[in-house]
């Protein structure tokens, strides 16, 4: 799913980010970190994984009014799911 620095073109801007998807396919950003977590490493239930994706150009993605937030043991804010995210990737 994540897109190598190679398939970017240089000098372009492009965007990192850290995704959460559910197992139906529903992808969640992280739009925020704690400041004061403990640990970087979070627990996530089964079924669940964190990918790092980067786009080959600059990402600005619009929240709905109404969307889900998930807050990790570690205090990792996700959000989404963004139905734009899924094609850009």
């Amino acid at each position: 799913m994540a897109l190598s620095p190679s398939d970017r073109s240089p000098g372009l801007p492009s965007a990192f980010f850290v995704l959460l998807e559910s197992p139906g396919g529903d992808l969640y950003f992280r739009i925020g970190r704690d400041a004061d977590r403990a640990v970087d490493v979070t627990t996530i239930p089964e079924g669940w994984s964190l990918v790092e994706a980067t786009t080959p150009q600059e990402l600005v993605l619009l929240l709905a009014p109404e969307n889900i937030v998930i807050r990790t043991d570690n205090k990792d804010s996700f959000q989404g799911p963004p139905p734009e995210l899924g094609s850009l990737l």
